[in-house]
């Protein structure tokens, strides 16, 4: 109510962008396009006869990309788990479903990223480990997998209480929340990164690691126990 004329002018006259939907929907498409190339590639190689020296790249080559599908995998589960994924619209989720299945159209640009509408009321899905299993086809063991690989080597440790900073927000405007500080348990989160080793028995260790620190957090010397282990 106390607002002038002119702010009240200045708000109504600026439109909310969505949620970095113009890059989001950039590097979608891209994905998309390396989905429908992969496809194409797995044709190719279908009946050829490799030498031992052809299958040991290519066998590099398919650690490889699949090392960078799992750690986008686990990244994007953390995301969907904090945006809510499971209260998505079902029809929305839907169309979705359908565009994953056959990209070419996303690759194209002759099909849109659908907006994101969420249910306000009853969630259709319990949680986002439910939604997983139910649109993914895949597991409730491997759905947990991803979300807790998501919560212990993407998420940034969260902030002790005891800390100055605790509970505020330490970004600049134009700085991403990764960046707030590192995952819970860094050597293990940046092999994941960078491929180095298998993502999922990344995750297992950080799993077991976590279930170490009840008796590792009282020490002093907690963070350089855990990057001795």
């Amino acid at each position: 109510r106390g607002r002038s004329t002119l702010e009240r002018m200045r708000t109504s006259a600026a439109p909310i962008p969505p949620r970095g939907h113009a890059r989001t929907d950039t590097a979608i498409r891209h994905l998309a396009d390396a989905v429908a190339r992969l496809r194409a590639a797995q044709r190719e190689l279908d009946g050829l006869e490799p030498d031992a020296a052809s299958a040991a790249l290519l066998l590099g080559l398919l650690e490889q990309g699949n090392r960078a599908i799992a750690y986008e995998q686990l990244r994007t589960a953390f995301r969907a788990d904090a945006n809510q994924v499971h209260r998505l619209d079902p029809d929305t989720a839907a169309a979705i479903d359908a565009l994953a299945a056959d990209p070419g159209a996303l690759a194209e640009g002759t099909a849109e990223v659908p907006p994101e509408r969420i249910c306000p009321g009853m969630a259709p899905h319990r949680d986002t480990a439910s939604w997983l299993q139910a649109h993914l086809h895949i597991s409730a063991t491997e759905a947990r997998r991803r979300i807790t690989g998501g919560r212990l080597l993407v998420a940034p440790a969260p902030t002790p209480p005891e800390s100055p900073d605790h509970g505020q927000d330490r970004r600049s405007p134009d700085e991403p929340a990764a960046r707030v500080s590192a995952p819970l348990f860094p050597l293990l989160a940046g092999a994941a990164a960078d491929g180095s080793a298998d993502v999922g028995t990344l995750a297992q260790l950080a799993g077991r690691l976590e279930s170490m620190q009840p008796r590792i957090a009282e020490r002093p010397d907690a963070a350089n126990l855990n990057t001795a282990i």
